[in-house]
C-alpha cells in the first residue's frame, strides 16, 4: 500500500522490558493446546486444562500419541491433517472430531514451528447447524468493494460487512501513519459501545514488537479479556529446552498489558485481523470489539481473516489508483512547465511567466527560483532575505537533489519567522556548486487532531505499562501548529523528474552558449585576419 513513507522497522519480538510475547507459556482458557515432537509423534507439551476436554489430566497425556487420545476416524484424520505442508506457514483448521472426555465437538487447527506440531483444539459450533455459507458472503462482500472507490469509502464496507458477520459491537479500520500512531478510517458500532471515529490513538499503544508480530500472524481472538491464563506443563519444552514459539497459536496467551488496555476500553472479547500491504509491512487493522465475552467459532473467525485479505487487496489498488491519476495529473503539468522553460532563453522565464501553472505543479501558496544570482518570487513566500538565508541552510545541511519537509519552523533555527507562508517546503536542487534552487512553499494548516486519552502522558509510559497506564479514553484535542499538508509521494517523485529535466535544458542551454561563443571567437578571428590583410594591400 501506499502513502508515506515509514520508518523501517527491523526489531525482535521482545516487550519493552525484555519479555517476549511470542512465548508466553501459557494460553487462553477457552481451548486446549498440545505440542509434539515432529520425529517422534509423542506429546511433550500439554496446556494444564486437559480435564475437561479430555477426561484426563495433563500429566498422564504427556507422552502419548495422537492416537492413543482419540479414536478410530477421528485419530486418522488428524494424522493426515498433520501431513500438510502448508502447516509450516499458517495455522490450518484440520478437522472437526470428538473430544476423547466430554464427548462435544471440537474443531482441531495446527501449524508446525521449529520442528513442533502444535495442535489446538477449542469447541465448535453445533453440528446441526448449516454451514458458514463462505462464497455467497465474500462474494457479495467483494460486490460492495468493488463498487467502493475511494480508501474510506472500502473501509467503510468493510466494518459494516464484518460487523454482520461476526456479530460483534463496534468494529473499527485502523490505520497506520509514518510515525506509527493510528487513526480510526471507518467504524461501525451499535449503542452498547462509546464510538471511537476520527480519533488516533499514539504509537506506543502498539508497540514495534506487537506490530512486528501482527504481521507474521493476521488473526488474534480473545474470548474474555478477564481470563486466568493456563500454563504450559513442563513451562519448558524437554527436547529443546526452551519455551515453545506460539507465534502462530490461536490459543496463545496476550500480555497482561493487552488484556488490561482491552478492559479499560470496555472491551471485554476482540478480534484483531491485520490488513498487510504486498511487502508484508502492517498497514492497518481490523479490530472488532464487544463488552460481553464472546465465543468466535473458527469459521467465523476464518471468514473475517479471508474479507481482510480482500479488503487489503482492495484498498492497496484504490491507493495505486489514486496514486497514478495523481501522477498523471502531474506529469501533464511538468511537461507544460518544461515546454515553457525551453522556450525561453533563460529558464526561469519559462516558471515565472506562467506562476499559476508553477504553484499548481506542488499544490503550493508560493515559490522561489533562485539561479546565477537572482531570484524570482511566486506568490506567498517568506521575504527574501529569508529564502537566501533558507538556501544557505540548505546547502550547509547537504540538502543537495530533493528536500521536503511539513514542519520546517521546527527544523530550521529561528523557523518562526517561517511558520506563516512556509510551514511546508519542497526544494530542489538545480545545481551542486551554486545557490540554485527551485523552492515551493505550502502554508501553515492549523490542525485540531481528537486523540484517545492524553498522548503526552501516553508516551512517557514504558511500552510495556503503556496499555495498564492509560486508563482513559476520553477525546483529549491538541492543536498542532507550524504545519502543512503532508508531501505525497506522487509529488515527491514528479519534483525529483523536474529536476533531472530542468538540468537538461539548463545544460543544454549553457552547450549551445557555448557553441555561440566559440563560433563567436571563430567570427571574431576571421574578422581581425580580414583586417589586417586589408590594411596590408
Amino acid at each position: 500500500m501506499t502513502g508515506a513513507k515509514r520508518v523501517t522497522e527491523t526489531g525482535d519480538l521482545n516487550s519493552g522490558n525484555g519479555e517476549p510475547i511470542h512465548i508466553p507459556v501459557s494460553i487462553q482458557p477457552h481451548g486446549v493446546l498440545l505440542a509434539m515432537a515432529a520425529r517422534t509423534g509423542c506429546i511433550s507439551q500439554i496446556s494444564a486444562n486437559t480435564g475437561p476436554l479430555f477426561g484426563m489430566e495433563a500429566a498422564e497425556i504427556l507422552g502419548r500419541r495422537l492416537d492413543q487420545l482419540f479414536a478410530g476416524e477421528d485419530a486418522q484424520n488428524l494424522a493426515h491433517g498433520l501431513e500438510n505442508p502448508l502447516l509450516d506457514e499458517n495455522p490450518r483448521h484440520l478437522v472437526t472430531v470428538t473430544a476423547p472426555g466430554s464427548g462435544e465437538a471440537l474443531s482441531a487447527t495446527a501449524h508446525r514451528s521449529n520442528g513442533v506440531s502444535i495442535v489446538e483444539f477449542e469447541p465448535s459450533a453445533d453440528p446441526r447447524v448449516a454451514p458458514f455459507p463462505y462464497y455467497p458472503v465474500v462474494s457479495a462482500v467483494t460486490s460492495r468493494l468493488k463498487k467502493a472507490g475511494s480508501v474510506e469509502a472500502i473501509a467503510q464496507v468493510a466494518v459494516e460487512e464484518v460487523r454482520r458477520i461476526a456479530g460483534f459491537d463496534r468494529i473499527l479500520v485502523y490505520k497506520f501513519d509514518e510515525d506509527w500512531n493510528g487513526s480510526i478510517l471507518a467504524e461501525a458500532a451499535g449503542e452498547s459501545m462509546p464510538s471511537f471515529r476520527h480519533l488516533r490513538f499514539v504509537a506506543s499503544d502498539i508497540p514495534q514488537h506487537t506490530r512486528k508480530l501482527y504481521e507474521m500472524n493476521r488473526l488474534h481472538f480473545i474470548a474474555d479479556a478477564s481470563y486466568e491464563a493456563v500454563p504450559l506443563v513442563p513451562p519448558i519444552d524437554p527436547v529443546t529446552n526452551k519455551p515453545l514459539d506460539l507465534s502462530f497459536a490461536t490459543l496463545r496467551s496476550a500480555p497482561p498489558g493487552h488484556l488490561g488496555y482491552l478492559r479499560d476500553m470496555g472491551v471485554a472479547s476482540s478480534i484483531c485481523v491485520s490488513l498487510l500491504a504486498d511487502d508484508g509491512r502492517v498497514w492497518g487493522l481490523l479490530a472488532c470489539h464487544h463488552p460481553a465475552p464472546r465465543r468466535v467459532p473458527i469459521h467465523v473467525r476464518t471468514a473475517c481473516d479471508v474479507l481482510a485479505q480482500i479488503v487489503a487487496n482492495q484498498i492497496e489498488m484504490a491507493e495505486q489508483r489514486e496514486t497514478y491519476e495523481q501522477r498523471l495529473r502531474l506529469t501533464s503539468l511538468a511537461a507544460r512547465l518544461l515546454r515553457f522553460a525551453a522556450e525561453e532563453e533563460y529558464f526561469i522565464d519559462g516558471l515565472t511567466k506562467h506562476p499559476d501553472e508553477t504553484l499548481e505543479f506542488a499544490n503550493a501558496g508560493g515559490a522561489a527560483i533562485l539561479h546565477e544570482g537572482r531570484m524570482t518570487l511566486l506568490g506567498a513566500c517568506p521575504k527574501v532575505e529569508d529564502v537566501w538565508r533558507l538556501a544557505d541552510w540548505l546547502i550547509e545541511q547537504g540538502r543537495e537533489e530533493i528536500y521536503h519537509t511539513d514542519c520546517l519552523p521546527h527544523e530550521i533555527p529561528d523557523g518562526e519567522r517561517f511558520c506563516e507562508r512556509a510551514s511546508g517546503l519542497l526544494a530542489i536542487s538545480i545545481s551542486k556548486l551554486y545557490r540554485s534552487y527551485i523552492l515551493w512553499f505550502r502554508p501553515e494548516m492549523v490542525q485540531t487532531v481528537s486523540w484517545a486519552g492524553n498522548p503526552q502522558h501516553a508516551e512517557n509510559q514504558p511500552s510495556d505499562t503503556r496499555a495498564n497506564a492509560q486508563k482513559s479514553f476520553e477525546t483529549w484535542r491538541q492543536t498542532l501548529h507550524a504545519r502543512s499538508l503532508p508531501w505525497t509521494e506522487a509529488e515527491l517523485q514528479a519534483a525529483g523528474e523536474l529536476r533531472n529535466a530542468v538540468i537538461g535544458i539548463v545544460l543544454r542551454k549553457a552547450e549551445e552558449l557555448g557553441e555561440l561563443n566559440a563560433e563567436l571567437q571563430r567570427s571574431n578571428r576571421e574578422l581581425e585576419a580580414f583586417s589586417y590583410s586589408v590594411s596590408h594591400d
